[in-house]
């Protein structure tokens, strides 16, 4: 039986990518130098549409009745999008099942930043374009039930609480001077008490889009689909673009904006530290607003803006595109050039040769005719994408590709 079975929660945008990887790149020797098991268990949390009634399938712990350890590690941040104080009683009950102690991780970051973040995620994924929208700019002008659930820390938060016992919860707050180390990786592993400087820790993941890659992602979303290959091309191809450019803009709300999109939840937080015995500030967060702008970042794009990004970016991917393939050869940094694509459609972009090509292809056919030679320019690069040396650089790495992503 597990001594203790430790969730790691979230919240999202608090560093739980790069968390996942360390616990992932270090597996082997967290499991023989300090008794700590990080399992793969598959299916575990049960996904809905509208991100109401997110559950967990608990048939999906049984690997953990195998298991004989000090310590148990479940790492998903997309545990915080549960809902509702049943589907945690039943996590609970389940996990009570194979473990003595049973304890809950959260990582919270103050609401204006984290919702900042979770916008710019939505370009990437259908779970925060959900929550949040595709209103081009840093903040949404109106939160949706769902954003607005989340971010309620009171409740979100203390329904685990509630389920799992208070003293079983602890809360970490997502800022710099109140981390060891001032790093969410140290202080992760402060937490689990490995000893500093043993490990190998990965430079940060899922770094934020800049700017116009946000703009141009929201605003094209509804020509393009959210589920579409063109979709997953035009995130990737951004992704490349952006690492092209220096400095990295951000799209960020005005400080007065920030500072009302705040307030709503300063009592709530207030009642949450003070549940919890969270030292620090009375209201959970530092008021620090000074990082945002007077103004906010120019929003949106204007035609010409939109046209001028599109051809730089296809200039962009077009350059970078045997790089990508060269990286995916010698098996590094795949993650860093691969990371914004979700695992189920790399999959795809890999299992055939010149699918690339053929999401390039799509991407280009759904972009309005506005977008005039820009949009030509990207269906010659599909055109170039699905032939010649990428297109037997692909074959050959079909049957590897699987292995690298962990297929």
């Amino acid at each position: 039986m597990i001594d203790r079975l430790i969730i790691h929660a979230g919240l999202h945008k608090t560093g739980s990518s790069s968390i996942q990887a360390f616990l992932a790149r270090n597996r082997e020797r967290l499991s023989t130098d300090f008794d700590i098991q990080v399992p793969t268990i598959a299916g575990l949390l049960r996904r809905t549409p509208d991100l109401r009634g997110y559950a967990t399938n608990p048939s999906a712990l049984a690997p953990l009745a195998e298991l004989d350890s000090a310590v148990c590690l479940l790492s998903r941040e997309n545990f915080a999008w549960i809902d509702t104080p049943e589907a945690l009683i039943e996590l609970q009950r389940h996990c009570a099942r194979y473990a003595r102690q049973v304890a809950v991780l959260f990582y919270l970051r103050r609401q204006d930043a984290l919702a900042v973040s979770q916008k710019q995620e939505g370009t990437k994924w259908p779970d925060c374009a959900l929550a949040y929208g595709h209103e081009p700019a840093a903040l949404p002008s109106r939160l949706s039930d769902v954003a607005a659930g989340y971010l309620d820390f009171q409740r979100r938060v203390g329904m685990w609480g509630d389920a799992f016992g208070d003293r079983q919860v602890t809360l970490r707050v997502f800022e710099s001077d109140r981390l060891h180390g001032g790093d969410v990786l140290a202080d992760f592993a402060a937490l689990l008490e490995l000893p500093a400087g043993e490990f190998d820790w990965q430079r940060p993941l899922n770094a934020s889009l800049t700017r116009r890659s946000q703009l141009f992602l929201h605003q094209t979303r509804a020509p393009v689909g959210e589920h579409s290959p063109a979709k997953h091309f035009l995130v990737l191809a951004a992704n490349l673009y952006d690492r092209t450019i220096q400095p990295r803009d951000k799209l960020l709300p005005g400080r007065a904006e920030a500072q009302a999109f705040y307030a709503p939840f300063v009592a709530g937080n207030r009642a949450l530290a003070e549940r919890f015995g969270v030292e620090g500030p009375a209201d959970l967060f530092t008021d620090d607003f000074s990082h945002y702008p007077v103004v906010a970042s120019p929003a949106p794009l204007d035609d010409a803006q939109l046209r001028d990004y599109l051809d730089e970016m296809v200039s962009a991917v077009d350059r970078k595109a045997d790089v990508l393939m060269t990286a995916l050869e010698r098996r590094k940094d795949t993650e860093g050039y691969l990371g914004v694509v979700p695992l189920q459609f790399r999959h795809r972009l890999h299992a055939r040769p010149a699918l690339l090509g053929e999401a390039c292809l799509a991407a280009a056919g759904r972009l309005p005719a506005s977008f005039g030679d820009a949009r030509l320019a990207l269906g010659d690069l599909a055109r170039r994408l699905g032939a010649g040396p990428l297109h037997s650089r692909v074959k050959r790495l079909q049957f590897q590709v699987g292995r690298t992503f962990g297929r």
